[in-house]
């Protein structure tokens, strides 16, 4: 998620990773590599927090619709639905649950 968090953009499948970006406010151009991310692409595309490419035409995408306003208006689109990425919550709450039985190692982190 570090190199994730400081990218411009990013060009991505529906995967997970998906919406980490978006998540963390990362514009996306996404592009369906499997059958069940088409659905997962389209609901992200709808709300205005990505771009949707078929994989053939992921840098024509890139060139032709992802203005610097268009950034913009997608990570207005993400603030508005405050997202977020819940892996630091996650990791506080399993470090919380390895100290409570009493096997507190050391502390866990993203």
């Amino acid at each position: 998620a570090c190199v994730l968090a400081s990218a411009r953009f990013a060009l991505l499948s529906g995967g997970d990773v998906l919406g980490q970006a978006i998540s963390l406010g990362i514009p996306v151009v996404a592009a369906p590599v499997n059958k069940d991310q088409p659905p997962r692409i389209a609901v992200y595309s709808r709300h205005g927090l990505c771009l949707t490419a078929s994989p053939g035409a992921m840098a024509a995408t890139v060139r032709d619709e992802l203005s610097d306003l268009r950034m913009e208006e997608m990570r207005k689109a993400i603030r508005s639905m405050a997202l977020c990425n819940g892996m630091d919550e996650a990791l506080d709450q399993i470090d919380s649950l390895l100290e409570a039985a009493g096997g507190a190692g050391p502390p866990l982190t993203g």
